[in-house]
């Protein structure tokens, strides 16, 4: 039992990815800092600069981590989804967010409290190592990130992103179908592409039959011609 604990936090805190398998005495400890946040599409989580006061643990929904220029473009760098978490980094580092957050549909998060996650990482080298894993994890991302867009041809881009899509039990297959994870203009931000750049580029790659477009649905009738565009398109 967890006394005067509102059950349903400590069980949801507990079926995340990074408290998952925690014991019951310390998801209770975790439990007494979390609450639930509800976001509407559009509401900031928070903002660049802003001090971290916490983990955020996404439960439904999407949000968006985002820079904005002097002169007003957006590049987003990262959509949560379920089971997604942020601020490791922050907490780690005791530095403000890098990076803004915004809520891309209705979603629904917990906060764990900085001051819980500080107290709680002498005594748990699980919940150290995960928080870790995820830090490294983020910044082998943005090393990939540097290199495709240094490197690497928008069509390219596009193609990598596309496997990387792809379901992980129909990677082999030769005729897959699937749904982009979210709009188009918010992957062609990802890509450091131009929304129209974008839609240009997707047609080209149907036009050489290596994909099939119908809205957010994606088809890949040949898996191997998407991989010889990723390298050498």
């Amino acid at each position: 039992m967890h006394g005067n604990l509102p059950i349903g936090i400590a069980a949801r805190l507990g079926q995340t990815p990074l408290f998952s398998g925690l014991d019951e005495t310390a998801i209770a400890r975790l439990s007494r800092g979390t609450r639930e946040i509800h976001l509407k599409k559009g509401e900031i989580l928070y903002c660049k600069g802003e001090s971290c006061c916490g983990l955020h643990v996404v439960l439904y929904g999407q949000i968006k981590r985002y820079f904005i220029s002097p002169q007003g473009n957006e590049k987003i760098c990262e959509i949560l989804g379920m089971g997604d978490s942020c601020g490791e980094d922050a907490i780690f580092a005791e530095q403000p967010y890098t990076v803004s957050a915004e809520a891309l549909t209705e979603t629904r998060l917990l906060h764990v409290a900085k001051t819980v996650v500080l107290d709680e990482l002498p005594r748990n080298r699980r919940l150290t190592q995960r928080m870790l894993a995820n830090v490294s994890s983020r910044t082998h991302q943005l090393m990939s990130e540097v290199e495709a867009f240094s490197l690497h041809s928008g069509r390219q881009r596009i193609a990598g992103y596309l496997l990387r899509t792809v379901p992980e039990d129909e990677a082999g297959d030769s005729d897959i179908h699937m749904t982009l994870p979210t709009a188009k203009g918010v992957i062609a931000s990802q890509l450091n592409l131009t929304q129209e750049h974008f839609s240009r580029l997707l047609g080209e790659l149907q036009g050489l039959g290596v994909i099939a477009i119908n809205g957010r649905q994606i088809g890949i009738p040949n898996v191997a011609a998407l991989r010889a565009q990723a390298c050498c398109g």
